[in-house]
Order: C-alpha cells, then sequence, then structure tokens
C-alpha cells in the first residue's frame, strides 16, 4: 500500500518546505533539477529553492552574480566605469 501524503503529515516534519518543493519539482516535464527551479516563462532564469527559505535572504547582488555569471559582473562594471568610480 502505497504512503498517502496529507499537508498534515508534510508539515509534521521538519524539513517539510524542502521535501514540499522536491516533490513539486520532480512532477515538472522534464523534471528538473532538485533544488533549482529553472523558469519556463524566462529563459536562462533559475534559482535554487533554499534560497527561499534562508534568513536572512541571500543578497540580491550575490544570486544575480551566480544565475547569469560574468554577463551580470562585466554589465557592473561597464556601469561603474560610466559613473566614474572605476577607471575606463
Amino acid at each position: 500500500m502505497a504512503a498517502v501524503l496529507t499537508s498534515e503529515t508534510i508539515v509534521a516534519q521538519p524539513d517539510w518546505r524542502r521535501k514540499l518543493i522536491e516533490a513539486l519539482l520532480a512532477m515538472l516535464d522534464p523534471p528538473v533539477k532538485i533544488n533549482q527551479y529553472s523558469s519556463l516563462s524566462v529563459a536562462g532564469f533559475w534559482l535554487r529553492a533554499e534560497w527561499l527559505w534562508e534568513t536572512p535572504l541571500p543578497a540580491v547582488e550575490d544570486v544575480l552574480l551566480e544565475i547569469a555569471g560574468e554577463a551580470y559582473a562585466r554589465n557592473w562594471i561597464e556601469k561603474l566605469k560610466q559613473k566614474g568610480f572605476l577607471n575606463p
């Protein structure tokens, strides 16, 4: 007999948020990496599910640097040069 998950049994578990997110992500077609949500609407955008539960939340700049990588860094370097904070 298969176990039945109800909202009461999920919430009773200490890591219920993580388990719920993992279960939802596994249902996507195609399934995504556990702990990583890839947007279906915004090409190339993804986030780590654990970021949603961190206290305090991670810094926006750190998250964007991890998601967009070098392109994000180059964009900020160019802006800093234009504003005179960095030498051209």
